[in-house]
């Protein structure tokens, strides 16, 4: 008990330094200041109509100089709150959502064979070719049909079809780049400190009273586990006296 109550302590006081965080960071993504944004997906990014782009660049700034989408689609976004617009070009698809009030890339999905990726990467090759370009972006085979390189903010993810040739590529938000998201987003402002720290403890003091409900009812199954065996010992003692 007194370990589970120790941990829980622990969860409450990271969340309360997130939030006296919130104030300053290293994040380069933080506060959608353009002018002191860099890419940070190194090789991994994607190319068309002579545009170089990437996860986490602006949208607006990437789409202006690209053809005119021939659609557009939104649904709920997988890794983020609100929704996702996803635009339609020949060969591939762009995924946008709004972070930290821009409009940032966070997919692009090769669609067939008419295009590659600059890094050599083509829908219908061979997944004996895939496996050679992914070794030397420095990347690996992390499933049975699925190879991923990563950098920075980017994963590369390729995967394999059962005649054993690409059949998709795509690059996305890398994990660890999604948990640092979702943490910055937990944050409040320092003003709102204390406020945060009430419902830590709120927190804790939900996790705390369900770890006492489990161990009452753990101890009350207990007792009518024993009860129960009373019973039957009681019932065990009178059919042997019967049997005398």
């Amino acid at each position: 008990m007194k370990k589970t109550i120790s941990i829980l302590l622990v969860i409450c006081m990271a969340l309360s330094v997130c939030a006296c965080s919130g104030g300053g960071s290293d994040d380069p993504q933080k506060g959608s200041d353009r002018e002191s944004y860099s890419p940070d997906y190194g090789e991994l990014y994607y190319e068309a109509n002579g545009v170089k782009f990437g996860i986490m660049d602006y949208a607006d700034e990437v789409m202006e100089k690209l053809p005119e989408p021939s659609g557009s689609f939104e649904n709920e976004s997988c890794a983020y709150q609100g929704k996702d617009t996803v635009y339609y070009y020949d060969g591939f698809e762009l995924t946008v959502h709004k972070l930290d009030g821009d409009d940032r890339i966070i997919g692009v999905k090769l669609t067939d064979d008419t295009v590659q990726t600059p890094q050599g990467l083509l829908i219908g090759m061979s997944e004996t070719d895939c496996a050679s370009v992914i070794d030397g972006l420095g990347g690996e085979k992390t499933g049975a049909t699925v190879y991923t390189v990563k950098s920075g903010s980017t994963a590369l993810i390729v995967g394999i079809g059962s005649d054993a040739t690409v059949s998709s590529i795509e690059f996305a938000v890398d994990n660890k780049f999604k948990f640092k998201i979702a943490l910055r987003h937990l944050a409040v402002p320092r003003g709102d400190f204390l406020h945060q720290i009430s419902l830590n403890f709120d927190i804790f003091s939900g996790l705390t009273k369900q770890v006492n409900n489990d161990k009452i009812n753990h101890s009350q199954r207990g007792k009518t586990n024993g009860a129960k065996n009373d019973i039957a010992g009681d019932a065990g003692a009178i059919l042997g006296r019967k049997k005398e």
